[in-house]
């Protein structure tokens, strides 16, 4: 595509906050096939983040014993997690994979 094909192309589409925003003047298909891979991308990110928890919970009822250290920092936010299991930290990172690639679909 040129660039004002793209730029055109992308004019009605807004991507924000994990959510699609349909807007009037592209056609049902279009909404049809961007709401499906919208959908398996949620799908394989919950395939992952699952295989995460269960990994964690697995590791963690088998005692896996390790130095792990793991510290964060959004905005204000500081989380700190050390000398904790590996499968804590397999657990958390799989809910977090689940919670940010969740469908959600806003139609005005």
């Amino acid at each position: 595509m040129m660039k004002k094909e793209k730029a055109k192309f992308f004019q009605n589409f807004r991507r924000t906050n994990r959510e699609i925003t349909v807007e009037k003047g592209r056609s049902d298909e279009y909404w049809l096939k961007t709401t499906k891979y919208h959908f398996l991308y949620s799908i394989f990110g919950f395939i992952i983040g699952i295989f995460c928890v269960i990994a964690g919970v697995i590791l963690f009822l088998h005692g896996a014993i390790s130095n792990t250290s793991w510290t964060t920092k959004i905005l204000s936010l500081e989380i700190e997690l050390t000398d904790q299991a590996p499968g804590l930290a397999f657990g958390i990172l799989g809910l977090l994979i689940i919670f940010v690639t969740r469908f959600k679909v806003k139609s005005k």
